[in-house]
């Protein structure tokens, strides 16, 4: 399961959500204040993805939270720096990936939350979020983590 927060672009959610789908994700939840995965430029970018994946709209980041934790789903947070290496991390199931946006913080609980960071150069600030979530949910699907079987 994918979990996105604070993803602005639509563009970004399209191709997100391609890329969950392409990997194997069982669901996307896309929290309330960023781009509706519903918008044209979103549904244009996940080439029919949201059409396709189990899609939740305007989930509150904080319930969402305590429910998967009340399910007993281990929670994990992509994390510019300091991470676990998501090569080398346990994907087994049940995990809801989050992944944070231009505009979002993940909810407040989501500090104890495991981080796993993509290894980058030091002069890179970062990775788009479109380009994060595909390389950490190609991971994932081959750990069998978010839903898929591993390839």
């Amino acid at each position: 399961m994918l979990v996105v927060a604070g993803v602005a672009d639509p563009g970004n959610l399209g191709a997100i959500a391609r890329a969950a789908e392409a990997f194997g994700c069982t669901a996307l939840l896309v929290a309330q204040g960023g781009a509706s995965p519903w918008n044209e430029k979103a549904l244009r970018g996940s080439m029919g993805s949201l059409l396709r994946l189990p899609v939740a709209a305007g989930v509150d980041p904080a319930a969402t939270a305590a429910l998967l934790t009340v399910r007993g789903v281990r929670q994990v947070r992509a994390a510019t720096r300091g991470g676990a290496d998501p090569l080398e991390y346990d994907w087994r199931s049940p995990v809801a990936l989050w992944i944070a946006g231009e505009t979002g913080d993940l909810p407040p609980a989501a500090r104890v939350f495991e981080g796993v960071t993509v290894p980058i150069r030091e002069s890179v600030e970062s990775l788009n979020v479109a380009v994060a979530a595909a390389i950490l949910l190609h991971a994932a699907g081959r750990g069998g983590a978010v839903g898929g079987t591993a390839r």
